[in-house]
């Protein structure tokens, strides 16, 4: 499903070309038990995918490049699945946001002008504690190659906020974005709960390569990584309760809080400096 004119005016003539028709496939509230799959979908002014209000549904085995919007945005969804799709050369590659129960998995996400990734929370505004406040929860992302999202100087491989709990992000590779892992109100003390960071590679970035930030990105379990190749630094951990464990890591960690053991830190600082505070205390031991 694509608008794939001769002569580039002629795209004005088609509908999409309307701010009324959001993507070119889309669903109604109440949608369930739906598969989208096989599609070559392209040349939407907005979105190319969008489903919103629908329970258990599945979108794999597409192509979603080129259009104007995110290539394929799932929202107040419940148990919906994102497989082994390309989606590159949109403004953002694949976006969920209030959904229950998401996995995004065995994706090629790539050269889209903003982000790769966005797992989000309520983007509607709605604060904690407001009536229809829905945020995410229990979202998983796995086997994904997400790499060279590099157009804006905050182009995150991985993007996170607006509350999101028991987030998983678990062995992926993630290279060549301005920024690798961006997050922020991820299980905050006002929305509380345990997230993963497991079995990643993520590696080069313009930027900082991961970022707990904003001081609201807490409690995460970080095992079994491999990172490195940060343009402005390895990591930024704003909030607390981080357990790092069995990670090689290559550079220096900025932190406010911080436990670890068994992980490999490979400096890159010139003066040996392996983690510094806030306060900008430096240190060049793990002893120290």
């Amino acid at each position: 499903v694509y608008y794939w004119a001769k002569n580039p005016t002629d795209r004005n003539l088609t509908q999409t070309q309307s701010p009324s028709v959001t993507a070119l496939v889309t669903t109604s509230s109440g949608v369930h038990d739906l598969v989208v799959a096989g599609f070559e979908i392209a040349g939407s002014s907005q979105y190319g995918v969008d489903i919103e209000h629908a329970d258990h549904v599945v979108v794999k085995n597409n192509l979603v490049h080129d259009n104007a919007g995110t290539g394929i945005w799932m929202r107040y969804d419940t148990n919906v699945t994102v497989a082994n799709n390309l989606s590159m050369l949109n403004t953002t590659g694949i976006a969920l946001g209030s959904v229950t129960h998401g996995l995004v998995t065995q994706n090629e996400i790539a050269y889209n002008n903003t982000d790769g990734l966005l797992l989000v929370g309520d983007v509607s505004g709605r604060q904690p504690g407001d009536a229809g406040f829905t945020p995410s929860d229990d979202l998983t992302a796995s086997y994904n190659y997400i790499h060279n999202q590099s157009y804006l100087n905050h182009s995150d491989g991985i993007q996170m906020y607006r509350w999101v709990t028991g987030a998983h992000i678990t062995n992926n590779l993630v290279m060549n974005n301005e920024q690798g892992l961006m997050t922020e109100e991820v299980d905050d003390v006002t929305v509380p709960g345990t997230s993963t960071l497991t079995g990643n590679v993520i590696w080069g970035s313009s930027a900082d390569l991961v970022i707990f930030g904003h001081n609201n990105s807490n409690n995460w379990t970080v095992a079994n990584n491999t990172m490195g190749g940060g343009g402005l630094g390895l990591y930024q951990m704003t909030g607390t309760g981080y357990n790092f464990t069995e990670n090689v890591i290559v550079g220096m960690i900025d932190a406010a809080s911080y436990t670890g053991n068994r992980n490999l830190v490979w400096t890159t600082d010139p003066n040996g400096v392996i983690f510094r505070n806030p306060s900008f205390t430096n240190y060049t031991t793990i002893a120290a």
